[in-house]
């Protein structure tokens, strides 16, 4: 263990000094109607990864038309005028390359990985499917279905995820938009119109609401012209975003009362926003409660206490506030009133104890290797290019961030402990019968 102990030492003293060389050069620039594009040069596999992100979540739909962000998620794999339906997948697969997309509460995010040699198909592809995607019937209907048995299997036949829906649901306040399910409610998945997609797409579907990344192995003089000639001709959209601050409501309880192997106990605090002052001590906090079996709630609660199998935090920090998620899986027999209590004892005595260095100390390492993680492959160089410049509107936002985290004082983040943590100020979802 000595041994081990040494080598992650060693590795957070190199990567300490490395900062944003990880990642040179950078080339960022702007079509002339709004599109941002972040050309990262890597040029020892004849591969790339390319990123297009639009800035749209569900928390830019309205509360009567949830689940349109992660329905054009799917739809947007379906043909266009000038390409049929299938084609784009066929591309990919018969190149040897491979593909996906993510939708959240703000982000819908496309992306490829192919050899060097596709690059220009996939730019004119990308770039037609941003004005030309087929919103018709038949497409709707097949892709409407698909989207409500997603629904069906993540949601409602999950009582984990019906649990995380009944939490956002319960503590963030009626009126903000992070309330609701990203993939939305089955009733407005059934009742969203044609006319409802076509609105939606047309308003953020759009170059001057979008990211465009490309890190690998490529000619910058060529992809740069055919940036121009197949994205630059496209035409911006107006877009009005919502404005709007998070509000909160605390004391809720609720109940899936579904079968599971072992009941979850699960929390939710008060949270941060994206960029905010606290943001990396809060990461700290989280690390120090349960990452790895020398955590201090793995120890209070699984070790030494004996009534339950795993506790896991984390940090879900949004644009205009966040939550703080705490879980605790029970033994099976293990009364959750009973657990409830034990779960916030151990709380209570960590905020009377405080944190000690030794803890702040191992947390620094761990989100030191995490931080570097992120930049070992192409792949992960463009998303956090892309992330990046779509949340802060900086590309290089995370570059610092290891000086951000070894300047987390101690005394920081038992202050924070005590104003986040309240065990008088949470809501609680109870799952499994």
């Amino acid at each position: 263990m000595k041994y081990l102990f040494l080598i992650v030492f060693s590795f957070a003293t190199i990567f300490s000094s490395v900062s944003w060389s990880l990642i040179k050069p950078v080339d960022k620039y702007k079509l002339d109607n709004g599109l941002r594009v972040i050309l990262h040069r890597d040029p020892k596999l004849p591969l790339y990864s390319f990123h297009l992100w639009y800035d749209v979540g569900s928390s830019d739909e309205e509360p009567t038309r949830t689940g349109l962000a992660h329905f054009f998620e799917h739809l947007m794999f379906k043909g266009t005028s000038n390409f049929g339906d299938g084609y784009f997948d066929k591309f990919i697969e018969d190149n040897g390359g491979s593909n996906n997309a993510f939708t959240n509460r703000e982000v819908t995010a496309y992306y490829e990985s192919m050899p060097t040699k596709t690059l220009q198909t996939i730019l004119r592809l990308e770039a037609d499917r941003m004005v030309n995607l087929m919103i018709v019937p038949k497409n709707v209907k097949q892709e409407r279905e698909v989207v409500k048995e997603e629904r069906r299997l993540r949601v409602e036949n999950s009582p984990m995820g019906m649990a995380y829906e009944k939490l956002f649901k319960s503590t963030f306040a009626p009126g903000v938009p992070y309330r609701w399910p990203v993939i939305g409610s089955m009733k407005h998945l059934e009742d969203a119109t044609i006319k409802d997609f076509k609105n939606f797409y047309k308003k953020y579907y759009a170059p001057n609401n979008a990211v465009l990344v490309l890190s690998g192995n490529f000619s910058t003089g060529k992809v740069k012209k055919w940036i121009k000639e197949y994205f630059g001709p496209l035409k911006p959209s107006v877009i009005n975003k919502k404005e709007f601050k998070s509000t909160y409501q605390t004391g809720k309880y609720a109940k899936v009362n579904k079968a599971m192997s072992s009941k979850v106990l699960l929390y939710g605090f008060k949270g941060t926003s994206l960029g905010a002052s606290d943001s990396i001590a809060l990461d700290v906090i989280t690390t120090i409660l349960t990452d790895g079996p020398n955590s201090v709630l793995y120890q209070a609660l699984v070790e030494k206490d004996k009534n339950f199998l795993s506790v896991g935090a984390s940090s879900y920090a949004l644009s205009n506030g966040g939550m703080h998620m705490l879980s605790a899986t029970l033994k099976p027999g293990v009364n959750a009133a009973k657990a409830n209590k034990i779960v916030k004892a151990a709380i209570q005595r960590k905020i009377k104890k405080g944190f000690i260095q030794d803890e702040l100390n191992r947390a620094v390492k761990l989100l030191k290797i995490n931080h570097y993680n992120q930049f070992k492959t192409i792949d992960s160089k463009a998303n956090i290019l892309a992330m990046s410049e779509v949340f802060y509107g900086d590309y290089s936002y995370h570059f610092d961030d290891i000086k951000k985290i070894e300047a987390v004082k101690l005394t920081e983040i038992n202050k924070l402990f005590k104003q986040y943590y309240k065990t008088n100020e949470f809501n609680l979802i109870e799952v499994g019968k």
